[in-house]
Formats: structure tokens, sequence, C-alpha cells
């Protein structure tokens, strides 16, 4: 039940793979798929450009891409160990910003975790709850076909960047109100010195018209009353 096929056309040549009577790979010229099995190797090399299922996987010596069937997807430089993601505004349409972002972080938690699996001596593992950015930012969340969420955590970058604007936008704003009460505070502080230098003036002057008047009339009560 293991056989190679080859099916010619008038529009198409391919080659399929059967093994245990089921079909599990064809290469036509779109390039190679895979209908029921996987590709396992020690090792693969090329002298040029290669694809796997076209628009899906492709790679030169320079960079490694794994795209969608319309072209989205990442892009590994050579020699590199992080991921590039396509993000040029031409690819782009219906863009919108997102709103309330620091009350989306804030309803997040920083965890420290272990999977059911793990037993109780595995080192714990770090993230968030699924369940959590989901009420947030759902479009950061996939669900497999058991039902399980999955968090895609390059996702959260662009809620965290603004979120982190939006605090730095009420930590100026704060700024700004604490640098006009305090401009009011020391105005209020020099009206107040100003009111006791006047007081004190006055208190000055009138201890001068009393003396005057109790030199000119020593017998009068209030002059009595001072001494």
């Amino acid at each position: 039940d293991t056989k190679i096929q080859v099916e010619e056309s008038a529009d198409d040549d391919t080659i399929r793979f059967d093994t245990a009577g089921v079909e599990r790979a064809t290469i036509s010229s779109t390039g190679l798929t895979l209908s029921n099995g996987r590709i396992t190797a020690n090792g693969f090399s090329t002298d040029g450009d290669a694809s796997y299922n076209a628009d899906r996987i492709s790679f030169s010596e320079a960079q490694f891409y794994v795209l969608n069937g319309v072209s989205v997807g990442v892009k590994l430089d050579n020699g590199q160990t992080n991921w590039s993601t396509q993000s040029d505004i031409r690819l782009k349409k219906d863009i919108s910003r997102i709103e309330n972002s620091l009350e989306k972080v804030m309803g997040l938690k920083g965890v420290k975790y272990r999977l059911n699996k793990d037993d109780s001596k595995s080192p714990k593992r770090v993230g968030v709850i699924a369940q959590d950015v989901e009420d947030v930012l759902p479009e950061a969340i996939s669900r497999d076909d058991m039902g399980f969420l999955w968090v895609k955590y390059s996702e959260l970058i662009p809620l965290i960047i603004n979120a982190t604007k939006e605090q730095q936008y009420e930590i100026e704003k704060n700024k700004e109100m604490s640098a006009v009460m305090q401009g009011k505070w020391q105005d209020h502080e020099r009206r107040i010195a100003s009111l006791e230098e006047e007081n004190a003036l006055i208190k000055e002057e009138n201890a001068l018209l009393k003396s005057f008047i109790c030199s000119k009339f020593k017998e009068d009560s209030f002059c009595r009353d001072e001494n």
C-alpha cells in the first residue's frame, strides 16, 4: 500500500505519495502539499531559494519567511534570533487607536505558575492569564480545537506602549497642576508676608502715636493703663 504515483493532465503534472493506502503528500507546480503526514529531517540544506507549499514557508541564505496564503507573516534574518513581523503602513487599513489602554493593562496581572502537567519541583513559569487578556484585548487571543485559549504575547506590546503614553500624559498633567498649585501657594505666602510686614508697621506707628499722646496727656486713662 506504499507507492509513488505520477498523475498527468493537460493542466498539471502531479507526483503523489501514498502510504498505507492513504495520500500523504503531493508535488505539483504550486509546490509541496502535505495531506496526512509530516516532514521529519535531521538537517536540510539548499544551494538557492527553497519553498514549502507556495506562500507558506520560503527561505534563502539571508532570510527565512513563514507566511499565510495572502503573504502575511513573519521573517527571520540570517544570524538573528528574533522574528520580524510585517508592519508597514502600506499593508494596513482600518487603522484605529487602542483606547483606554492603561485601564486595560490594569485589568491584567503578571503571574508565576506551573502547568497542571508540571511536578511541584519544576521551575515556575511567568505570564498572564488568557481569560484576563480576552476580557480587555480579545485580538491577542486565539483558541485551539479543544477550546483552550492561547495568548499572542507580541500583540500585547502595542497595548503596553499606549498605556505607558497614557500614564506619562497623566504624570505630565499632574506635574503641571502641581506647578500651578505651588505657584499659587508661593503667591499666598508672599501676600501673607506682605500683610505681616504691613501689620508690623501699623503696630510701630500705633506705638509712636500712643507715646506722643501720652507725652501730652499723662493723666489720661489711656496713658495710665500703659503705665
